[in-house]
Protein backbone atom coordinates (compact mmCIF):
# COMPACT_ATOMS: atom_id res chain seq x y z
CA UNK A 1 0.00 0.00 0.00
CA UNK A 2 2.91 1.99 0.93
CA UNK A 3 3.99 2.28 -2.72
CA UNK A 4 0.67 3.01 -4.51
CA UNK A 5 0.02 5.82 -2.35
CA UNK A 6 3.69 7.05 -2.06
CA UNK A 7 5.07 6.22 -5.80
CA UNK A 8 5.08 9.14 -7.91
CA UNK A 9 5.82 6.77 -10.58
CA UNK A 10 2.62 5.94 -12.07
CA UNK A 11 4.44 2.82 -14.24
CA UNK A 12 4.51 1.45 -11.03
CA UNK A 13 1.83 1.92 -9.61
CA UNK A 14 0.05 0.62 -12.66
CA UNK A 15 3.11 -2.36 -12.62
CA UNK A 16 2.17 -2.93 -8.97
CA UNK A 17 -1.89 -2.96 -9.14
CA UNK A 18 -1.68 -5.29 -12.03
CA UNK A 19 0.72 -7.99 -10.42
CA UNK A 20 -1.65 -7.48 -6.77
CA UNK A 21 -4.97 -8.11 -9.14
CA UNK A 22 -4.35 -10.94 -11.02
CA UNK A 23 -2.17 -12.96 -8.80
CA UNK A 24 -2.77 -16.56 -8.43
CA UNK A 25 -4.83 -16.34 -12.00
CA UNK A 26 -4.24 -17.03 -15.30
CA UNK A 27 -3.51 -13.45 -16.15
CA UNK A 28 -0.57 -10.51 -15.59
CA UNK A 29 2.98 -11.11 -14.54
CA UNK A 30 2.73 -14.52 -12.98
CA UNK A 31 0.37 -15.88 -15.50
CA UNK A 32 -0.41 -19.08 -14.57
CA UNK A 33 3.02 -19.54 -12.55
CA UNK A 34 0.27 -19.78 -9.41
CA UNK A 35 -3.13 -20.18 -11.51
CA UNK A 36 -5.40 -21.23 -8.53
CA UNK A 37 -8.10 -21.45 -11.59
CA UNK A 38 -8.17 -25.56 -11.47
CA UNK A 39 -8.48 -25.46 -7.88
CA UNK A 40 -11.56 -23.07 -7.89
CA UNK A 41 -13.43 -25.61 -10.63
CA UNK A 42 -12.95 -28.17 -8.08
CA UNK A 43 -14.31 -26.54 -5.09
CA UNK A 44 -16.97 -24.61 -6.41
CA UNK A 45 -19.18 -27.78 -7.10
CA UNK A 46 -18.32 -29.82 -4.32
CA UNK A 47 -19.75 -26.81 -2.17
CA UNK A 48 -22.88 -26.56 -3.90
CA UNK A 49 -22.86 -30.71 -3.53
CA UNK A 50 -22.53 -29.88 0.38
CA UNK A 51 -24.87 -27.28 0.73
CA UNK A 52 -27.51 -29.55 -1.22
CA UNK A 53 -26.54 -32.40 1.35
CA UNK A 54 -27.82 -30.31 3.90
CA UNK A 55 -30.84 -29.06 2.51
CA UNK A 56 -29.82 -25.30 1.52
CA UNK A 57 -30.51 -24.16 -2.19
CA UNK A 58 -26.51 -23.36 -2.59
CA UNK A 59 -23.45 -22.66 -0.89
CA UNK A 60 -24.30 -19.37 0.00
CA UNK A 61 -27.57 -19.96 2.42
CA UNK A 62 -25.44 -22.51 3.86
CA UNK A 63 -22.59 -20.17 5.11
CA UNK A 64 -25.08 -17.74 5.85
CA UNK A 65 -27.31 -20.33 8.38
CA UNK A 66 -25.49 -19.12 11.37
CA UNK A 67 -24.88 -15.55 10.54
CA UNK A 68 -26.95 -12.26 10.71
CA UNK A 69 -28.30 -12.36 7.25
CA UNK A 70 -30.96 -14.62 6.50
CA UNK A 71 -30.29 -15.76 3.03
CA UNK A 72 -28.14 -15.14 -0.44
CA UNK A 73 -31.47 -12.80 -1.56
CA UNK A 74 -30.91 -10.54 1.61
CA UNK A 75 -27.73 -9.77 1.34
CA UNK A 76 -27.61 -9.06 -2.23
CA UNK A 77 -30.93 -6.79 -1.22
CA UNK A 78 -28.43 -4.90 1.37
CA UNK A 79 -25.80 -4.67 -1.30
CA UNK A 80 -27.90 -3.34 -3.82
CA UNK A 81 -29.46 -0.62 -1.68
CA UNK A 82 -25.56 0.04 -0.11
CA UNK A 83 -24.82 0.82 -3.78
CA UNK A 84 -27.74 2.62 -4.36
CA UNK A 85 -27.46 4.80 -1.56
CA UNK A 86 -23.37 5.61 -1.73
CA UNK A 87 -22.84 5.87 -5.47
CA UNK A 88 -23.89 9.54 -5.79
CA UNK A 89 -21.05 10.38 -3.23
CA UNK A 90 -18.57 7.84 -4.78
CA UNK A 91 -19.20 10.03 -8.11
CA UNK A 92 -18.48 13.20 -6.84
CA UNK A 93 -15.43 11.87 -4.45
CA UNK A 94 -13.97 10.55 -7.50
CA UNK A 95 -14.95 13.59 -9.49
CA UNK A 96 -13.23 15.82 -7.22
CA UNK A 97 -9.95 13.59 -7.52
CA UNK A 98 -9.87 13.78 -11.29
CA UNK A 99 -10.12 17.65 -10.66
CA UNK A 100 -7.55 17.81 -8.34
CA UNK A 101 -5.43 15.40 -10.38
CA UNK A 102 -6.28 17.24 -13.86
CA UNK A 103 -6.68 14.44 -15.65
CA UNK A 104 -8.42 10.88 -15.87
CA UNK A 105 -7.72 8.64 -13.19
CA UNK A 106 -7.49 4.82 -12.97
CA UNK A 107 -7.24 2.29 -10.72
CA UNK A 108 -3.54 2.38 -9.94
CA UNK A 109 -3.94 6.39 -9.77
CA UNK A 110 -6.27 6.26 -6.94
CA UNK A 111 -4.44 5.68 -3.65
CA UNK A 112 -1.66 8.18 -4.71
CA UNK A 113 -4.28 10.95 -6.07
CA UNK A 114 -6.32 10.55 -2.78
CA UNK A 115 -2.64 10.52 -0.83
CA UNK A 116 -2.46 13.92 -2.32
CA UNK A 117 -5.40 15.85 -1.90
CA UNK A 118 -5.69 14.60 1.90
CA UNK A 119 -2.32 16.49 2.06
CA UNK A 120 -3.33 18.91 0.36
CA UNK A 121 -6.58 19.78 2.12
CA UNK A 122 -5.56 18.68 5.68
CA UNK A 123 -1.74 19.21 5.30
CA UNK A 124 -1.42 15.66 7.06
CA UNK A 125 0.02 12.35 5.28
CA UNK A 126 -0.40 8.15 6.15
CA UNK A 127 3.00 8.14 7.43
CA UNK A 128 2.47 10.58 9.13
CA UNK A 129 -0.45 9.06 11.38
CA UNK A 130 1.16 5.68 11.01
CA UNK A 131 3.08 5.57 14.91
CA UNK A 132 -0.68 6.46 16.05
CA UNK A 133 -2.64 3.47 14.31
CA UNK A 134 -0.79 0.48 14.43
CA UNK A 135 -2.11 -3.00 13.35
CA UNK A 136 -0.96 -5.57 15.88
CA UNK A 137 -2.08 -7.76 14.56
CA UNK A 138 1.11 -9.83 14.00
CA UNK A 139 2.86 -8.54 17.02
CA UNK A 140 2.47 -5.85 19.94
CA UNK A 141 5.31 -3.54 18.28
CA UNK A 142 4.29 -3.99 14.78
CA UNK A 143 4.72 -0.39 12.90
CA UNK A 144 2.19 -1.36 9.75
Amino acid sequence: MTVMTSAESRDLRRDIYEAWVTRASELGPSAGRFDNNPIIEEILPLRHELAQLLGYANYADYALATRMAKSSKQVLGFLEDLARRCRPAARREFSDLEEFAGRTLEAWDLAYVSERLQESRFKVSQEALRPYFRCRRCCPDCSR
